[in-house]
């Protein structure tokens, strides 16, 4: 049977636990487990930053970021530097994809001939390819795929899998389909 502790640190893990409850969770999971809490709270607060950026539920990553923070004071004063410092690292790569996506909607990103060039060849192959696939088809300078693939993942358009390649998500197929082809 699942404690009440380890069922909120579940709903923490899949962000459902409402941010003013994270941190009543977290205190909990030190009282009881203060030699684990830094790897714990890590580990729970990373499964929510990466539920949250798949679901893009965004404006829930800036509340989840007050909590990271605090957590990260509180792990670095237990004397845990490291585990601080990925926490630190977690809510900048966060912030960085919430301020990235309000500034870059998808719509605004589809109207770029680049981005759109990436979205159909990847389509093409079938919704899958690899880094080299890509790079081999001219549709853009070797030298900006990368900074390319990254901003398409960070809207949500492609995700990369666990083997390297690179793949069209639902919503980069719905965008190609609402928007207009480009004009050479």
């Amino acid at each position: 049977m699942t404690s009440p502790l380890e069922a909120e640190l579940e709903l923490l893990a899949i962000a459902e636990l409402p941010h003013r409850d994270a941190l009543i969770v977290l205190r909990k999971l030190h009282e009881q487990e203060a030699a684990n809490f830094a790897a714990r709270a890590y580990v729970a607060l990373g499964s929510a930053v990466v539920r949250l950026l798949s679901a893009r539920r965004d404006e829930h990553l800036h509340e989840l970021n007050d909590v990271i923070r605090q957590t990260s004071a509180f792990v670095r004063r237990g004397g845990d530097a490291t585990t601080a410092d990925k926490l630190l690292a977690l809510s900048d790569m966060a912030l960085m994809r919430a301020r990235f996506a309000r500034s870059h909607p998808v719509e605004d990103v589809m109207g770029r001939s680049h981005f759109r060039a990436i979205l159909e060849e990847i389509r093409h192959r079938g919704g899958r390819v690899s880094r080299e696939e890509l790079k081999g088809t001219g549709a853009i300078a070797e030298v900006y795929l990368t900074k390319f693939v990254a901003n398409l993942e960070m809207v949500g358009l492609v995700r990369r899998s666990a083997n390297g390649g690179i793949e069209l998500t639902a919503e980069g197929e719905r965008a190609l389909e609402a928007s207009p082809a480009s004009v050479p």
